[in-house]
């Protein structure tokens, strides 16, 4: 093996994998079905746990000694972090900035990144992407939420040549690059979001570890939603009382000082440390949006489709504790405001 290439390795490895598989027993799943009730729906979700490995003990092994050594360093590494090899749930936000990161550092390493490229998201989305933008110098357009509203800038910027669409993403895991369709594409996406995780398998490291790698270049970032509902012919009322309080009395504070209001309603966006005005440059849409001291941004916006204020939340920290517990104090804030 050691006067093989490393592609024709893995092709050795794989054909040698599957051979002793066959002396091997089957694999051994258990169905685990799961019936929740919320708010008077019934959700109901069918799924496989492995329980005995059997070939797949095997067929996942690895014989060339580079590549074992790998594995032993990358499980290693993965017990420090939480002790177990189980799988981790990657949010919108951060499946978008690792997909931002990647596109950027795949192209510029190809010698294919446009000098006028642009990402486009959403103003609900983690300022994690505004970081990594201006430290690539790429730029980033923010938009209203809604991913016509990306589709539109894909159509502008192919009209007029000003910037070349790199990538488009919102925080509820919608992702989209290239020009040929004006909304998000899961099909892409996971394709994607796959060849992602082969260029860091590559390198010996998973998307946590891509993620992890991230957080120490950028900074530490964390962002959340909550949602509250407002029930009954006068929830629509309450809503929109809440909203006109929020506009006529503005919090001063929300888990840090307020330093700036964007008030999307008018299209405008005031200092409140100077008194002064400029424009947001986006659409009229009734958000509210609170940059707060330390990095930190509260999100306030009514859903078009049913009767819940939606309260997005973003914290940026030294480490993930610190940014973990500034999200915890704005929400807390977030929920005695609009309780």
């Amino acid at each position: 093996l050691r006067g093989l290439s490393q592609t024709a390795q893995r092709v050795y490895e794989v054909i040698v994998r599957r051979f002793l598989s066959i002396f091997y027993p089957p694999a051994v799943y258990q169905k685990i079905s799961l019936v929740t009730q919320i708010e008077g729906e019934q959700f109901f979700a069918s799924f496989k746990v492995l329980a005995e490995e059997g070939y797949l003990k095997i067929a996942s092994a690895s014989f060339s000694r580079a590549a074992r050594k790998q594995e032993e360093a990358a499980d290693e590494k993965g017990q420090a972090e939480d002790g177990t090899h189980s799988y981790r749930t990657l949010t919108g936000n951060q499946i978008g900035v690792l997909l931002l990161d990647y596109l950027i550092r795949a192209r510029r390493e190809q010698g294919i990144l446009a000098d006028n490229s642009v990402a486009v998201k959403s103003v609900v989305s983690t300022t994690m992407a505004d970081k990594i933008c201006q430290t690539q110098q790429v730029g980033l357009v923010n938009v209203l939420t809604g991913f016509k509203y990306i589709g539109e800038k894909i159509k502008e910027y192919e009209a007029t040549g000003e910037h070349t669409f790199l990538f488009g993403f919102e925080e509820s895991n919608g992702y989209l690059t290239g020009s040929y369709a004006r909304d998000k594409d899961a099909v892409v996406a996971s394709m994607l979001i796959s060849e992602m995780a082969c260029y860091y398998h590559l390198q010996g490291r998973t998307l946590m570890d891509a993620m992890n790698g991230l957080y120490e270049t950028y900074g530490y970032y964390r962002e959340s939603v909550v949602s509250f509902e407002f029930k009954g012919l006068d929830g629509q009322e309450k809503m929109r009382g809440i909203m006109e309080q929020l506009r006529n009395d503005p919090p001063k504070e929300i888990g840090a000082k307020v330093l700036r209001i964007r008030d999307f309603s008018t299209g405008e966006i005031k200092d409140l440390a100077t008194g002064e005005t400029s424009g947001t440059g986006l659409p009229l849409s009734n958000i509210l949006f609170y940059d707060l001291e330390g990095g930190g941004s509260a999100i306030i916006r009514p859903s078009g489709t049913e009767p819940k204020i939606k309260f997005y939340i973003m914290a940026a920290g030294d480490s993930l504790e610190a940014a973990d517990d500034f999200l915890g104090r704005i929400r807390s804030a977030g929920e005695a405001l609009l309780r």
